[in-house]
């Protein structure tokens, strides 16, 4: 089976999807904009999965049904829908917000097609601030009371039995690569010394 998908990794749905992919070692292509087929039904909604050369789905849960997971309990899905709340303190600070979606660009494709990316990508990121805000106020949205501190020992557990810490060093260190790379084409100074001092600092930091 291959995969591919639509959305940002920053998002937790897309998240999702990619630990599930990456557990059930499904090879897969992740697109930063929608095709223009998702566009014309869902919009800019993520993450969108087309397994297999199939028609193009939403939904993190049906996707990661499809590729071998159980049906998600009621009880886990309101769990979700608690902790997606925190999503909702994301354009709390828009700086923060504004930049890093401006990290999600991939420059990794040929630069004209990474310029008509980051300029798509950049009303994707005023659509969500937007609908993130207006959701906030429209429906007076509260923080839970208990996030299940008292369960955080479990929770780690199960990440680290699912190998989710594994694949976050993996993608710092896809992502430290890819920088050393942008680098090394720089001339010789003390700047590129300390950028690339800077890019293998953050890959061996552990908090």
């Amino acid at each position: 089976m291959d995969a591919k998908i639509y959305g940002h990794n920053h998002s937790p749905w897309v998240q999702a999807v990619l630990l599930g992919l990456h557990e059930k070692k499904i090879k897969y292509t992740l697109y930063q904009t929608p095709r223009i087929e998702i566009f014309k039904i869902w919009g800019v909604y993520m993450p969108a999965a087309a397994l297999d050369g199939n028609s193009w789905e939403v939904e993190s849960s049906k996707i990661l049904k499809k590729i071998g997971f159980n049906e998600v309990s009621e009880q886990d899905i309101k769990a979700a829908q608690d902790a997606w709340k925190g999503v909702l303190h994301r354009p709390d600070n828009p700086f923060k917000f504004f930049s890093a979606w401006a990290h999600a660009c991939d420059l990794n494709l040929p630069f004209i097609k990474s310029l008509m990316n980051s300029f798509l990508l950049s009303f994707t990121c005023f659509y969500m601030f937007l609908i993130i805000n207006i959701i906030k106020v429209r429906f007076n949205m509260k923080d839970p009371e208990n996030f299940g501190d008292d369960r955080l020992h479990e929770l780690v557990e199960l990440l680290e039995q699912a190998g989710s810490f594994e694949y976050a060093k993996l993608l710092v260190s896809n992502h430290v690569e890819r920088a050393l790379d942008h680098i090394e084409i720089l001339p010789d100074s003390m700047e590129k010394e300390m950028l690339t001092e800077i890019a293998l600092i953050s890959e061996s930091r552990t908090n």
